[in-house]
């Protein structure tokens, strides 16, 4: 989700049922590996890129050296819809003003993540998956992943515009798309392993929205939705990160 345009020339750029023609490509691969990273991260972190350090959330388990989600039990029946209005609107509060989390500190993110967890714990919809809330277009409003936010990166290659994510249960299949300034996108294969969690599989990444690339294998991560109402989504993605959206357009859209 960020800057191709000092890594790309335009030309024919995979095999497939995608092929594109163009000027040839030129530079520096691990860039380009990069770029598709940064797409790929709103869906669960991939293997295409360096490994960081990895935070240590309770939701989280080892399993064969792979970090697995390990969905929250909900109690949604213990709270009210007053009791959980006012949980989401002090989430909604501590998120305004933090430009999707790029200005968070420290103390933020933690006051975030404990609000996550307290609207968690009183998930009116814990079987997402199965839910028709969750297919639809939602908009990213705050996220712990560096990557998507660009934090390494100089101001004007940072997404300005808004960020997407599409998620089609009748198709299984899922969508990131960022605006301006290099509107690229990437799709994805779903496959449940809970009745709120997916496995995610890439398939093709998108650059500046025209040039199609296709994904290898090892493009793949883990997403667990971990709240779910009408409007507000909140899921963790298999490397710690957290990813709160709001809903734009309901229904299947892809």
């Amino acid at each position: 989700m960020t800057s191709m345009a000092c890594v790309l020339g335009a030309s024919t750029v995979v095999s497939g049922p995608w092929i594109r023609s163009g000027p040839k490509p030129r530079g520096n691969k691990l860039a380009i590996a990069q770029q598709r990273s940064d797409s790929s991260r709103f869906l669960g972190n991939t293997s295409l890129v360096s490994k960081g350090p990895r935070q240590a959330l309770p939701t989280f388990r080892g399993n064969g050296g792979r970090m697995r989600i390990v969905p929250l039990m909900a109690k949604a029946a213990s709270a009210t819809p007053a009791s959980r209005a006012e949980l989401k609107a002090n989430l909604l509060n501590l998120i305004k003003g933090l430009d999707r989390g790029l200005k968070a500190t420290d103390g933020d993110r933690a006051a975030i993540d404990q609000a996550c967890v307290s609207l968690e714990r009183v998930n009116p919809n814990p079987a997402s998956l199965a839910s028709p809330l969750i297919n639809g277009q939602w908009r990213l409003m705050y996220t712990t992943s560096d990557s998507i936010l660009g934090k390494t990166k100089p101001a004007l290659a940072r997404p300005s515009g808004p960020i997407f994510q599409y998620i089609d249960t009748t198709k299984m299949a899922a969508l990131n798309s960022e605006r301006a300034p290099f509107f690229n996108s990437v799709s994805a294969a779903l496959t449940a392993t809970s009745q709120s969690a997916v496995d995610v599989q890439f398939t093709y990444f998108k650059i500046f929205g025209l040039i199609p690339v296709k994904a290898p294998p090892s493009a793949k991560g883990a997403l667990d939705t971990t709240y779910l109402d009408t409007d507000l989504r909140i899921s963790r993605g298999d490397k710690g990160n957290l990813f709160i959206l709001l809903l734009e357009k309901e229904g299947c859209l892809l």
